[in-house]
């Protein structure tokens, strides 16, 4: 049996029960596999890629899906009270890729939107055009004395007295290596320039800004500088070619923009700069034609040096990924139209985990149209063996397109054929994959065309999924990925804009009139840009802390309204109105915003297209309300919640598996209410769940959930409940292989 050719869909709602009607949810055990231990972790890039060995791994992920998780505090033995610049610091801190390891302690990036800001109001300056700027941290570096000021006020900038003072203060910076106290000089000469313009919060006035060459080439230096910080000192120490390769991207405006626009918080900067300039000094194109190409390639492969690929190590050689991209794109054979794809989009083509013998067969074998590649999903044959039993009856010579072509597969098969063959032809392409009401599924998007993404094998009645980010390495979810790559809803030209408002904002951070003045005019360029809502709301953090408690809720609700559906922000939100709302309010009134917070998640937009509500926002709103039951010590509430929360969506097993972990974990202190939340669990289970109904997909989705009671009472000592659960699991499973095999 086949799949059912299906439309992608957008992002939706779909009603309780119809969310069963779709015929087959993808790989069974095998998938659950893929997705409990790829997208669940740091290495959610490199696993979203790879289902080879998902028949070894069913057993362990069928294992931690019935496991209650434990939160931070109990791994941790406790958590400690921070101030709020250490809370700060822990909202915006990330982990750092885990691909491999680097061996030499890593230099992350700043990012100049948002880093620098905070750092900026954390020094408690005010400052004008002759104060010092409030330095990124970095390690002591040598003293730099660069004069006075530059001129940049037109015609004067552009004597040659004044040329000649801007290069020399740039030989200045790499002679004595103080490169932060060039940044500090670069934006005091800007803010000399703005002080005499930026009287009071019109932005307007700042124009003349954008239309004048140096004054534009001064802040996108100091935003290039703010995105390597201690990447550039640490870079130069160990690589004697670093000069040369510095002094051109200093004189390549495209090199900074691109770099201060792509850069994460996660990249390995010295390293991302020794495989640049790597790139560069054997390949002369990486400079012009293939600039984009190259920076792609050292974001990527900063610290992917090496992935497993048939049970074996596969080494991931930059220079080779590059040329092969250049030379076939030389030769006309690409699909995709690598030149004109900025380093973003790029990342999600040179991250294709296959030997350069793979990309070659895709090139001759693989010939779908850009708009159409999606048909190479349903090309490969479903196998319905492998979905139940993890192994097919013709198993794969060794994991290859060939294979997959010939042999069929199950979901994640078709995903990473379709995908990776797609970024063979340089056309960026993502695995996407998660839990719904039939188990673990996978699927992909691709881009169909200049700023359209489209998907294929997406099943109805899903939540939105995760890809893994080949740049970070870390998880990241579908609405996230869409927004950031959604050409339509904010162009390049309006992001560059915003970004440049932002960098301004910068400037002005221990001025919170003038820094909002700026931020809003970042919002207005560009106003579904996550970064400029970030900015804002670590403005308010760091400056309007003690603002009343409604004018926070009138802002914390129009972020929501907005990017409810991105995951990062909605972090940083939650911390906020914990920190600025519901300590100051009754818990009543906290309670009641989180209620109507759950109703909102559950009515995602676009209702009628087909998408579940985000199970990992769902599940968190109804935690955040139980939290704050359990430091009331409220326990019995806690159990109330949770059965409101199953009796409304309890049916799909994949969220009641996320309601009942989260349940399970905070009373599992308490025996004796463990206990009666176990028959909470095994009454719900039985109520909206059910007990082996439907196909294969619809038992084995369903089992998943009841394996989770078992193990809850397990833990709570009743060992023959748990038993007795599991042999009608058994029983379930085996009558369903039957039918479907």
């Amino acid at each position: 049996m086949s799949l059912r050719p299906l439309k992608p869909v957008g992002r939706i709602s779909a009603p309780r029960r119809a969310r069963r009607s779709v015929r087959y949810g993808g790989g069974g055990p095998a998938l659950m596999a893929l997705l409990l231990l790829g997208i669940g972790g740091g290495g959610a890039w490199w696993m979203m890629q790879q289902p080879k060995s998902l028949q070894t791994m069913a057993t362990a992920a069928a294992t931690d899906a019935a496991e209650p998780r434990k939160t931070a505090g109990d791994a941790a033995g406790g958590g400690v009270e921070d101030d709020s610049e250490a809370k700060l610091s822990a909202i915006l801190s990330q982990p750092s890729k885990i691909l491999v390891r680097p061996t030499a302690p890593k230099t992350s990036a700043a990012t100049p939107e948002t880093l620098e800001l905070v750092d900026a109001f954390a020094e408690e300056k005010e400052f004008s055009g002759d104060s010092e700027m409030p330095a990124v941290k970095v390690d002591a570096e040598p003293q730099a004395d660069f004069g006075k000021l530059l001129v940049l006020e037109m015609p004067a900038a552009s004597q040659e007295v004044n040329v000649e003072a801007r290069k020399k203060a740039l030989d200045l910076a790499f002679s004595t290596g103080g490169w932060d106290h060039y940044r500090q000089y670069l934006g005091r000469s800007l803010r000399a320039w703005l002080d005499l313009r930026f009287k009071g919060t019109e932005t307007d006035v700042l124009a003349p800004l954008f239309e004048n060459p140096y004054t534009s080439e001064v802040l996108l230096q100091h935003a290039f500088l703010t995105a390597a910080g201690q990447g550039i000192p640490d870079f130069l120490k160990k690589n004697e070619a670093g000069p040369p390769f510095l002094r051109w991207v200093f004189s390549n405006q495209d090199a900074m923009r691109s770099f201060a626009q792509t850069i994460s918080r996660e990249d390995n900067v010295p390293e991302v700069f020794r495989i640049w300039s790597g790139i560069t000094n054997e390949e002369p194109s990486a400079t012009t034609t293939y600039l984009q190409l190259g920076l792609a390639c050292a974001l990527v492969f900063d610290e992917l040096k090496s992935v497993r690929w048939n049970d074996r190590k596969l080494e991931m050689n930059y220079m080779d990924r590059f040329r092969f991209y250049r030379e076939n794109a030389d030769a006309g054979r690409l699909t995709g139209k690598i030149r004109l794809m900025s380093a973003a989009d790029l990342m999600w083509v040179v991250c294709a985990p296959v030997p350069q013998s793979e990309l070659e067969w895709a090139l001759k074998k693989a010939d779908w149209r850009q708009k159409s590649w999606g048909d190479a999903y349903d090309f490969i044959k479903y196998d319905m063996e492998k979905a139940v039993n993890g192994v097919s009856k013709d198993p794969y010579d060794s994991y290859t397109f060939e294979e997959i072509k010939k042999k069929g597969g199950i979901c994640s098969d078709r995903s990473y054929f379709s995908a990776n063959t797609a970024r063979a032809h340089g056309i960026p392409a993502a695995v996407l994959g998660g839990d719904g009401p039939r188990g673990g599924h996978a699927w992909i998007t691709w881009l169909a065309e200049e700023g359209e993404w489209k998907f294929a094998g997406r099943l109805g009645g899903y939540p939105s999924g995760h890809c893994g980010n080949p740049q970070t390495g870390e998880e990241t979810s579908e609405d996230d990925f869409m927004r950031a790559n959604d050409r339509r809803a904010a162009g390049p030209t309006r992001v560059l804009k915003a970004r440049q408002w932002l960098w301004l904002a910068n400037l002005y951070g221990a001025d919170p009139e003038k820094a909002d003045a700026l931020i809003a005019a970042a919002r207005k360029a560009a106003p579904n840009l996550p970064l400029v809502a970030e900015a804002e709301l670590l403005l308010w953090i760091n400056r309007r802390q003690d603002s009343p408690v409604d004018d926070w809720k009138k802002f914390i609700a129009a972020l929501r309204k907005e990017f409810r559906d991105n995951s990062g922000l909605m972090a940083m939100v939650r911390k906020a109105e914990e920190t600025y709302i519901f300590a100051r309010q009754d818990t009543k009134d906290s309670l009641h915003t989180l209620r109507r917070e759950a109703t909102k998640i559950a009515k995602t937009k676009g209702a009628d297209a087909g998408i579940a509500p985000d199970i990992k926002n769902l599940a968190e709103a109804f935690r955040r309300q139980a939290e704050l039951l359990v430091t009331a010590n409220d326990l019995d509430g806690v159990r109330g919640i949770y059965r409101r929360a199953f009796s409304e969506y309890g049916d799909d097993p994949a969220l009641f598996k996320a309601l009942a972990n989260d349940l399970f974990d905070l009373v599992e202190k308490d025996k004796t209410i463990a206990a009666k939340a176990c028959r909470d669990l095994e009454n719900s289970c039985r109520r909206y769940v059910g007990r082996g109904g439907g196909d294969w997909f619809d038992v084995t989705s369903q089992n998943t959930a009841w394996q989770l009671v078992a193990t809850c009472y397990r833990k709570c000592g009743q060992e023959k409940k748990a038993i007795t659960i599991e042999r009608q699991l058994e029983q379930r499973k085996n009558a369903a292989k039957r039918q479907a095999v």
